[in-house]
């Protein structure tokens, strides 16, 4: 679990769509207040202070901007996704899952650039549904009472995790496409 509430650092609800202007004006802000170089006549100990605040302003920055480790930080911050998290997904996604894989060692022991064609459109829908379920899921959750927003979280975690799966397969998908 994260130690850091990244939100509340910049000083923002917890929301997977955020003010991206109201972030950007809070990093530039913190970058001026806490940049190492402004601190060159204190003492070493000052000096380590500035240089981890402008680390952890970096970091927050970096994850806050970007949607999906902005999603896999709410998760984090609830305590729902540990590295080596081993999280149960849906059968009926398992199998998908598992009629891809099989396709791909088949393509491995005859190679065809047909079947890989369309193993990688069928990943790429896929990727492409799930980024969609995790927007919609977002958007209700930034709406969502907090009773709601505690389903919402779970079914965020197994989108996330879908997701993860998904990404691994067109990395796979990757390396047979590249001649």
């Amino acid at each position: 679990m994260t130690s850091v509430n990244y939100f509340e650092f910049f000083g923002l609800p917890v929301a997977f769509n955020i003010d991206e202007k109201l972030l950007k004006d809070k990093y530039y802000q913190n970058t001026r207040s806490y940049h190492p170089d402004h601190f060159g006549q204190e003492d070493s100990a000052k000096q380590a202070e500035m240089l981890e605040m402008s680390t952890l302003n970096n970091n927050a920055y970096k994850t806050l901007k970007d949607y999906y480790r902005r999603a896999h930080h709410i998760l984090d911050l609830q305590g729902l996704v540990t590295e080596g998290d081993k999280h149960s997904l849906p059968p009926d996604f398992l199998m998908e899952m598992m009629d891809i894989n099989e396709a791909l060692m088949e393509f491995e022991l005859n190679p065809d650039q047909t079947m890989i064609a369309g193993l990688q459109k069928q990943v790429e829908d896929l990727q492409t549904g799930i980024n969609r379920q995790l927007t919609e899921t977002g958007i209700k959750f930034d709406a969502a009472n907090d009773t709601e927003k505690q389903t919402l979280l779970l079914k965020a975690k197994e989108i996330y995790h879908k997701r993860k799966y998904i990404l691994r397969l067109i990395e796979t998908l990757h390396t047979f496409a590249t001649p």
